[in-house]
C-alpha cells in the first residue's frame, strides 16, 4: 500500500517460477565518532544508512545480524555534493548518474531484476540462479535526518515544522484539538503528499528573485527543490511523505502525538481486534 495503488498491478504482474520479490526498509541517522559536544561538535559527523528485509518476520528482521550498513559518508561530503548524489545515485543536475554504488542505484538494479544464488530445491542440493526483485517501502529516521532526504524543515523553529502535514504553529488553531482519523471532525491541517508539494515547488520556481522563491517555499515549510527519496531514484516510491513515518520525539505538533500516531495505532488495533 505504501507504494500506491497504481504500482500494485505492475508489481503483481511480475511472475515466473524463479521470481523472488523482496521489500526493504531503510534507516538513516547522523552519528558522532568523537567530540560529540562542545566547539568540535559536527567536525567528525558521519551519515549512516542501514537497510533490513521486510520479508523476514518481525522478530527477525530488526536483529543486528540481519541489519546491513549500506552507506557511510561524512556529513561534510554530503553537504558538498548533495544527498541525491551520495545516496540516491543522481548527478548535480538531478538526473540519474552512471554510478552503481549508491543505495538508489542498487534499488534500481533490484527493480530491473538480479540473478542471485539461492539454495537449490533439488535432491542434490547446491545453488541455483533465481531472478530477484526488490523495492524500498519505507525510510525512517529522526526529525532532522528525514528532512535531509525530503525537502522539509530541519529545525522545529520553522513556521511549518511538520514533515507530514501543513501544521502552522503560528495559527490560532495550532494547539487546539485536531485529528486525521476517519469518522472524526474534518482536520484543520492537510497531510503532505508528493503531488501538492511538487506543485508548490513548481509555483515557487516561477518567481524571478531568489529571495521571493525562498520566501514562498519556507512559508509552506519547504526548504529544497530536490528530494533524495524520490521515485526517479527509488522506483515506485510515488509519495515519499507516506513512506517516511513521523518522528514523535521531535514533532509533537498540534495537541500532541496522540492525534497522529498513537491514536491511529489505537484505532487500527480496535478495528482489527475489537477488544473494546
Amino acid at each position: 500500500p505504501m507504494l500506491g495503488a497504481a504500482s500494485r498491478p505492475l508489481l503483481c504482474g511480475i511472475t515466473g517460477s524463479d521470481a523472488i520479490k523482496t521489500a526493504w526498509k531503510a534507516y538513516y541517522d547522523d552519528v558522532e565518532v568523537c567530540n560529540p559536544l562542545g566547539v568540535a561538535r559536527g567536525v567528525h559527523s558521519l551519515a549512516a544508512f542501514y537497510v533490513s528485509l521486510v520479508n523476514l518476520c518481525p522478530q527477525t528482521r530488526n536483529r543486528l545480524e540481519y541489519t546491513f550498513l549500506v552507506t557511510l559518508a561524512t556529513t561534510s561530503v554530503i553537504k558538498k555534493y548533495g544527498m541525491e548524489v551520495i545516496v540516491s545515485g543522481g548527478d548535480s543536475d538531478g538526473n540519474i548518474s552512471d554510478s552503481t554504488f549508491s543505495m538508489g542505484a542498487q534499488m534500481r538494479r533490484f527493480n530491473a531484476g538480479l540473478a542471485l544464488d539461492f539454495p537449490s530445491k533439488g535432491a542434490f542440493g547446491g545453488f541455483e540462479k533465481r531472478t530477484t526483485y526488490g523495492w524500498m517501502l519505507l525510510m525512517s529516521g529522526d526529525y532532522p535526518a528525514m528532512a535531509k532526504v525530503l525537502c522539509t524543515a530541519q529545525s522545529t523553529s520553522s513556521k511549518k515544522p511538520c514533515r507530514g502535514c501543513d501544521w502552522d504553529k503560528n495559527s490560532a488553531f495550532a494547539f487546539k484539538e485536531s485529528s486525521f482519523l476517519r469518522r472524526r471532525p474534518a482536520p484543520k491541517w492537510k497531510l503532505r503528499d508528493m503531488v501538492s508539494t511538487q506543485a508548490l515547488i513548481d509555483e515557487a520556481t516561477l518567481i524571478r528573485t531568489v529571495g521571493g522563491r525562498k520566501a514562498k517555499m519556507t512559508e509552506e515549510g519547504i526548504y529544497s527543490t530536490a528530494l533524495a527519496f524520490h521515485h526517479k531514484y527509488f522506483p515506485y516510491v510515488t509519495d515519499p511523505f507516506a513512506c517516511t513515518p513521523q518522528d514523535g520525539m521531535h514533532n509533537l505538533f498540534s495537541s500532541g502525538i496522540a492525534n497522529s500516531e498513537a491514536a491511529e495505532m489505537l484505532y487500527m488495533f480496535i478495528s482489527v481486534h475489537g477488544d473494546f
